[in-house]
């Protein structure tokens, strides 16, 4: 059977739910249900690949008596958002879109110019004043942007402070007396010790991985950015080079880096399963004790390092890697202020749906709420035993098999302060240092202060509208970038076929691309 969109609950059912299940925090905002109903939200975001979401979880009972709705996600594969993209496409070939969700891949323009998602104009500001006052005007002129008139807001953007740095295994350095490395040559000799000796202390000195990457050179941008590579997540960027607008992909810059990494792999300090590496085998090595230093989120780091210790290694600690200066080049690690699309409204969404989404989405995107937020639910964030307060871990969490992920967050806005504040707020509630949690999220706090002091710079093609593209998917996907990269750098081919990559780029439509994107860029200045 279809599922019919925003369906009702009855209120009998809610109040069952909000006396049966596990509950909620008290202290909490009271925004009471409209007309005694409770409208089921259909919800798709990243976070969907953690499990589902359904309207017996203690957040979506708290948001019954709170706002109204209730949350209905389901189980989705995310794997670097390529399975999460095909199950969203069939969902959209069968006009049968979820209430809320993420577009990824570009989507966003297509389904605004095909009437598949809600005009939110009339609304934003009412139901999501201080998201609206705190993303910055220049975002929203680029969100207007994409709309047929120029003036309409169909997305809510993504504005999070997302600091993707690169980690290294302090544990390691310790382990063989060395600090961590500035300069890319401090870096290659680090690597060899990790390679040669045993770095993990699990008495094999043969399996270290000194650093690793994922398929179509993905997360691996700390190798890229002392080259002054605009990337971000592993996909060249656009910026500013020689004077003007251009894609970082084609730069003689990154012909020098690829050169370099490609010495690496050769070496044996680049994983040798780095172009085959799926999201969750590259993950699975990472926790698994075997990687020395990788890139990725510096606030998601908590999940590695729990991970690692509660598998024994109880002595780990995670440092911030910088970017690492070449003697050559003026590097700099790559950021957005307009991270992406964070959320898109089905059009076949009734105003009342919108209106009730739209407060929850505010609540858990206002920094003004953060303490209330993170006080968390009973049964997720934690259980009374003999009366006292005994706070979970996302592992405890998940150990109790409930099936679904722990709890909704800030998914659109926030910034270093506040997530540092968040994470201290959060470790106050824990029993101390010596809990592992708290070590894990102290962790996670020192490398975010020291992503805040690095070299980190938004570069200037950030605001470039997807139609820049159109007709020419595969330089919108990287795909010919990818192929050539993967191959140069493990040896199939030399290094002088990058040159010939420049050319196909440039002849397969790269030049159109180009004069697009400084169109688009100088008419956003």
């Amino acid at each position: 059977m279809k599922r019919q969109p925003n369906q009702l609950i009855g209120l009998a059912l809610v109040l069952l739910l909000v006396t049966a299940t596990l509950g909620f925090a008290g202290g909490r905002t009271e925004t009471a249900a409209a007309a005694g109903d409770v409208i089921a939200i259909e919800y798709w975001d990243e976070n969907n690949q953690h499990g589902i979401f359904d309207a017996n979880h203690p957040q979506s009972v708290a948001f019954a008596e709170q706002f109204g709705i209730v949350w209905e996600s389901p189980m989705v594969s995310w794997n670097g958002g390529t399975d999460y993209l095909q199950q969203l496409r069939l969902r959209i070939a069968a006009g049968d879109l979820p209430d809320i969700f993420m577009p990824w891949g570009g989507i966003e323009q297509e389904l605004i110019d095909n009437g598949a998602v809600a005009d939110l104009t009339d609304l934003i500001q009412e139901e999501m004043p201080a998201f609206y006052s705190n993303v910055a005007p220049e975002i929203w002129d680029f969100i207007r942007s994409l709309s047929p008139d120029g003036q309409s807001i169909y997305v809510l953007p993504s504005v999070q402070f997302t600091p993707l740095g690169g980690m290294i295994r302090g544990d390691w350095l310790d382990r063989l007396g060395l600090d961590v490395p500035t300069t890319v040559d401090e870096y290659v000799e680090v690597l060899r010790a990790f390679r040669d000796q045993d770095a993990s202390g699990d008495g094999n000195p043969n399996n270290e991985i000194p650093t690793s990457g994922r398929e179509g050179g993905r997360w691996m941008d700390h190798l890229f950015a002392p080259f002054g590579i605009a990337m971000v997540e592993g996909f060249p960027e656009w910026d500013i080079y020689d004077g003007e607008l251009q894609y970082s992909a084609v730069q003689p810059a990154m012909r020098s880096a690829i050169e370099w990494i490609r010495g690496l792999y050769a070496e044996g300090l680049l994983d040798p399963e780095t172009f085959i590496n799926t999201n969750q085998v590259w993950m699975g090595k990472i926790t698994g004790d075997l990687v020395g230093s990788w890139y990725h989120g510096t606030h998601w780091s908590p999940a590695r390092f729990t991970t690692l210790y509660n598998a024994g290694v109880t002595d780990v600690r995670l440092d911030y890697l910088p970017m690492l200066s070449h003697p050559d080049y003026e590097g700099f690690m790559t950021t957005t202020d307009y991270r992406r699309p964070g959320y898109v409204f089905g059009a076949h969404m009734t105003e009342e749906a919108i209106r009730r989404t739209m407060r929850a989405i505010e609540f858990v995107n206002d920094p003004a709420t953060i303490e209330e937020r993170n006080i968390g639910y009973e049964g997720v964030n934690f259980l009374i035993e003999n009366g006292q307060e005994v706070r979970l871990s996302t592992a405890d969490f998940l150990a109790l098999g409930t099936g679904y992920r722990p709890a909704l967050g800030a998914q659109l806005l926030s910034d270093a302060e506040t997530t540092i504040r968040t994470n201290e707020f959060q470790m106050s509630l824990l029993s101390g240092p010596d809990d592992p949690s708290y070590r894990a999220v102290d962790n996670a706090n020192r490398l975010i202060a020291a992503y805040s002091q690095d070299t980190v710079r938004s570069i200037a093609g950030q605001f470039l509208p997807p139609s820049i593209y159109e007709g020419y998917p595969d330089i919108r996907t990287h795909r010919l970038f990818q192929e050539y990269v993967a191959r140069i750098i493990v040896g199939d081919w030399e290094i002088d076929r990058f040159d010939e990559f420049v050319e196909r780029w440039y002849r397969s439509g790269g030049r159109e691309v180009t004069e697009r994107a400084q169109a688009a860029y100088a008419a956003l200045q």
